[in-house]
């Protein structure tokens, strides 16, 4: 008896976020007829690219403060795009990646994604974010499911997952370890460079002590020899 209130629960909230996803979907096609109305989008200038660029996003602004579509995670996209804007401005998730008025948030699959104003406070919702790992890992998994339709087994999936990650953590510690390696290397080398340096300055010293030294006794010697040639004279 107790399941019950929980499946009358469960299904009251999917029939509300269906409600809630075909209003959001009736007010982006309301206003996609809104922007193709739009007098100022008719003709739009073929050679004048800033002209249209500007246009586009202010379109994009304009449908973004009114459409409720991307609560469901899906982009806003001007119905106008594909016939006013594309042939010059290209595909629509690049330019409000390029133009420089937007930032994209990526949903939990490739194809899923938002687009937001620059001033605008980036959404926690799990249906409009991310991490750009989870979006790879989740395409993996879609890609594993399409090449294995008749034998489908994620535990096999999970396990070549595990496999990976043991193998990038074993490099990962091999690199740490020769990196340390290198550098206790590289540290010997340097003390026995300075070891040999200030070895070599002791040496130095005591060679010019030395020649020091046989200077001081060649002039003793020519002395002498100078007395014993003028002694001869006399």
């Amino acid at each position: 008896m107790a399941r019950q209130p929980k499946l009358k629960q469960a299904l009251k909230k999917e029939a509300a976020a269906e409600k809630k996803h075909k209003a959001a979907a009736q007010a982006a096609k309301a206003a996609a007829k809104e922007d193709a109305a739009d007098p100022s989008l008719m003709p739009l200038p073929e050679d004048d690219k800033a002209t249209v660029k500007n246009k586009a996003i202010e379109v994009i602004k304009r449908g973004l403060a009114t459409s409720q579509i991307q609560v469901s995670g899906d982009a806003y996209i001007p119905e106008v795009w594909a016939s006013k804007f594309k042939p010059l401005l290209g595909p629509y998730r690049r330019f409000v990646e390029t133009c420089g008025a937007f930032k994209v948030v990526q949903g939990e699959i490739p194809c899923k994604f938002t687009v937001h104003r620059m001033d605008e406070r980036l959404p926690t919702s799990k249906l409009v974010t991310g991490a750009r790992w989870e979006v790879k890992l989740r395409a993996a998994w879609q890609k594993y499911l399409e090449e294995h339709k008749e034998s489908r087994a994620p535990k096999e999936f999970v396990d070549f997952v595990k496999q990976v990650v043991a193998q990038k953590a074993k490099v990962s510690d091999r690199s740490r370890q020769r990196l340390q390696e290198h550098k206790a290397k590289r540290a010997l080398e340097l003390q026995q460079k300075l070891a040999a340096a200030a070895s070599g300055e002791g040496q130095g010293e005591e060679d010019d002590d030395d020649d020091d030294d046989d200077d001081h006794k060649c002039h003793r010697d020519t002395g002498i020899q100078v007395v014993s040639s003028e002694e001869q004279r006399i």
